[in-house]
């Protein structure tokens, strides 16, 4: 409304001496009506330059009320903090947040209102909906760099039990190929110890049972 904006940039304001010299601009959008207030807003968020807080009076006359167009600009966005500068209101604030929402978005300014108060409101939630925006541009690139330390851990895992299959395919190929000979060394010597080659010298039999023995050993290294 007009004394919102005479509020916030009239240099005339009675008590602007109380933030005479800060550092901080606004940019105003001042809209007449409901209708008009939610064009803008869905303007703003076409061309990625959204608003921070919108200023609404309960009672626009002659169209829509300042709740039906918080309502409207929630649906826009959800992240928008909604002042109601009003002296009267027939909504209760419980209704505002229940069909508005959420809580924490919402603020009231009772009028009459002083350019100290309304100044200060404006630049306090600015300041807030600035840092939650931030806040969540890095909650976002805090996301997509732990996607893709996942997808590297993924890919990791995967050629990590590559590796583990390959050993294990490895491991049962080396141990079908030795038992074969292995057998068959033993079944050879049982028949050299047994005589069935004819006689051996105990010199002979020795030898064949350090032989055996290395065979078994072998045999508990492949079991294993």
């Amino acid at each position: 409304t007009l004394d919102m904006a005479a509020a916030l940039f009239s240099q005339n304001s009675p008590d602007r001496d109380v933030v005479e010299g800060l550092d901080i601009a606004f940019d105003l959008t001042q809209c007449s009506q409901a209708e008009q207030a939610v064009e803008a807003v869905a303007t703003s968020i076409t061309e990625n330059n959204p608003f921070s807080v919108a200023f609404l009076d309960m009672r626009m006359p002659p169209g829509r009320d300042g709740l039906w167009t918080a309502e409207q600009i929630r649906k826009l966005d959800g992240d928008m903090e909604i002042v109601f500068v009003t002296g009267f209101s027939d909504v209760h604030p419980r209704q505002i947040v229940r069909q508005v929402g959420p809580a924490d978005k919402i603020f009231y300014i009772q009028k009459p209102f002083s350019f100290t108060e309304l100044y200060q409101t404006a630049v306090a939630l600015s300041t807030k909906w600035t840092n939650a925006r931030e806040l969540k541009s890095l909650y976002t690139q805090i996301e997509q760099i732990v996607q893709t330390r996942t997808a590297e851990l993924e890919q990791a895992n995967r050629e990590l039990q590559k590796m583990e299959q390959i050993k294990s395919d490895l491991a049962i190929t080396v141990s079908h190929e030795l038992r074969t000979p292995l057998t068959i060394f033993r079944n050879l010597l049982s028949n050299l110890k047994a005589g069935v080659m004819g006689p051996i010298t105990p010199r002979q039999s020795e030898a064949i049972g350090l032989a055996d023995m290395e065979i078994k050993r072998l045999g508990r290294i492949l079991n294993d």
